[in-house]
């Protein structure tokens, strides 16, 4: 059983929110209006599928950084030509 209050839960959910959305409008060029859709989001009126998703998309921005490795299946096949 996990030793969280719901209350502590809630504020790590809206915590996890606001940042899904400030990295939703980071390329918004004017302050104004980002600010604009950032308080709309927070209100319900606009983008709310970003309360239940991790990840809106797979762009490069909103994934994080992969790491560069070999595929398993072509270090076997390379070990087989030898």
């Amino acid at each position: 059983m996990k030793n969280y209050s719901r209350a502590y839960n809630r504020h790590k959910k809206q915590v996890k929110f606001l940042k899904r959305i400030k990295k939703w409008f980071i390329g918004s060029d004017r302050l104004g209006e980002k600010q604009y859709y950032i308080d709309l989001t927070l209100q319900g009126k606009n983008r709310t599928f970003l309360r239940t998703t991790s990840r809106p998309c797979n762009c490069e921005m909103c994934t994080y950084l992969k790491y560069k490795r070999v595929s398993k299946h072509k270090v076997i096949k390379d070990a087989l030509k030898d």
